[in-house]
């Protein structure tokens, strides 16, 4: 990757990516969670506990690999979680 591109990624991938993140957390928390009478998320307070619990879940050793894999997996699994959410959302 050249500097060009990584900092593109940096300056905007990143923060286009946390709003993503953030937007899919609301609104499973929103559907899932906040019935149970716990309060509704905005997207702040969604980044705000995703960021938490990643501190505190994520290992911290990483294993080498293969860059394009695992930006395809990041991008993908919010977006997933969100319509198999949305799903199982219908049935309830």
């Amino acid at each position: 990757m050249n500097i060009l591109g990584f900092v593109l990624l940096v300056l905007v991938g990143i923060p286009l990516f946390i709003l993503y993140n953030g937007y899919c957390d609301m609104m499973l928390w929103n559907w899932f969670i906040s019935p149970l009478g716990l309060p509704v998320l905005d997207i702040p307070k969604a980044i705000g506990v995703s960021i938490a619990i990643s501190a505190i879940a994520v290992p911290k050793t990483f294993q080498q690999a293969d860059e394009k894999a695992a930006l395809a997996v990041a991008l993908i699994s919010p977006g997933a979680c969100l319509f198999f959410g949305w799903i199982v959302r219908m049935f309830l």
